[in-house]
């Protein structure tokens, strides 16, 4: 258990064929010291595409390790800050 908790947002929409790269790039480099930052602090990435969406992306890049989280129906975007609605 860790006091800690590390959190990136990744960049990829259900409208978009695939996530941000400058995001896969950082996931990419958290991904490659995982077992490093998780000795001090949890870590996950949080994306706003649904599970069936970013499952094979984490599958090809290697990101087998790396929890990662769909935000697809929940309010964490507008929450962080990240999203905005037309009003």
């Amino acid at each position: 258990s860790h006091s800690d908790l590390i959190v990136y947002h990744f960049m990829f929409d259900r409208d978009w064929e695939k996530g941000c790269a400058m995001c896969s790039a950082w996931v990419d480099s958290l991904n490659g010291i995982l077992q490093h930052l998780s000795q001090k602090a949890a870590v996950a990435v949080v994306t706003k595409a649904p599970p069936h969406q970013v499952w094979p992306v984490m599958q090809k890049r290697g990101w087998t390790k790396m929890p990662v989280f769909s935000s697809d129906v929940s309010t964490f975007n507008k929450d962080l800050g990240a999203e905005y609605s037309a009003e």
